[in-house]
């Protein structure tokens, strides 16, 4: 089964599709959001956040699924919840559960180790990262950790910086999470916006402690950042580098990754890359 969503549609569709051809078959699940248990809002009378645009109704913004468990998690910007399904052997969806967010965090996207165990849930507009073990059974999560502020300790927090993307390395070591509008001139030389890459290792219990904040000279909003595929190089693991790109500035940037402690080190740039939003690396 694959799910799409449509963000400021507030709607989702389950489609049927078979690997061996590559074909989606019939669809499922029509119109908006009507999965057992969920009820889109609209109007800010409505929803949690204060947002006057991203939040002004519900927006779903990913679908993920778990490694192996049959579940799916679909964070909603607008409604700042986390809803949670269970699939069923014929592509039915039941058992909703719900997770609140922070008022006004705007639940973006999600990742998970490679294992399962721990799920890492970034809010958009508050910036920061909520670390969550997850139910090898059930699917159902528990807070492991308070939220992580992904901009630098030495920034200011304000209503400009909201966060992208988030990844964890494949071997369930490193996590890594992209800044947007932060410009602060404590970080960096006036008048010359640069937004970061932030970096955690991740500890047995699943928590997580900031290592790095690797800089992307002259980028501004990184929305999008993807590591390379695991055994696209001969280190061992793979993931040898970051890619990412400044959306409003029109700049890629490539990092190597220390496979061993995590860190990045910046070791290309180019310009002229027209507004990046997305990347993926072929090989």
């Amino acid at each position: 089964m694959k799910l799409m969503e449509s963000d400021f549609g507030q709607s989702a569709a389950t489609f049927s599709f078979d690997p061996q051809t590559g074909k989606f078959g019939s669809q499922s699940n029509k119109g908006l959001l009507d999965f057992p248990g969920y009820t889109p809002v609209e109007g800010q009378n409505g929803v949690a956040g204060n947002d006057n645009t991203s939040q002004a109704t519900s927006h779903p913004h990913m679908i993920a699924t778990h490694p192996f468990l049959p579940v799916f998690y679909l964070p909603d910007l607008g409604e700042d919840k986390l809803h949670v399904y269970h699939i069923g052997a014929n592509g039915s969806l039941s058992n909703f559960t719900s997770y609140q967010q922070p008022y006004g965090a705007g639940p973006r996207h999600l990742a998970f180790t490679s294992n399962g165990q721990y799920m890492y849930l970034l809010h958009e507009l508050a910036d920061n990262i909520r670390p969550y073990k997850v139910d090898q059974t059930s699917g159902e999560l528990t807070q492991i950790q308070d939220d992580q502020p992904i901009y630098p300790s030495n920034a200011t927090f304000s209503l400009n910086i909201s966060a992208a993307e988030v990844h964890v390395s494949n071997d369930g070591r490193f996590l890594y999470a992209s800044n947007r509008n932060l410009t602060s001139a404590a970080l960096i030389q006036p008048g010359d916006p640069s937004d970061i890459l932030a970096v955690w290792s991740i500890g047995n219990n699943g928590t997580i402690t900031r290592i790095q904040s690797a800089m992307a000279y002259g980028a501004r909003q990184i929305r999008a950042m993807e590591l390379s595929p695991a055994g696209m190089t001969a280190s061992a693991g793979g993931q040898d580098y970051i890619i990412a790109g400044g959306l409003k500035t029109d700049n890629t940037f490539i990092f190597k990754r220390d496979i061993l402690n995590g860190t990045l080190e910046l070791v290309a740039q180019t310009e002229g890359t027209y507004m990046p939003a997305t990347y993926l690396w072929l090989g």
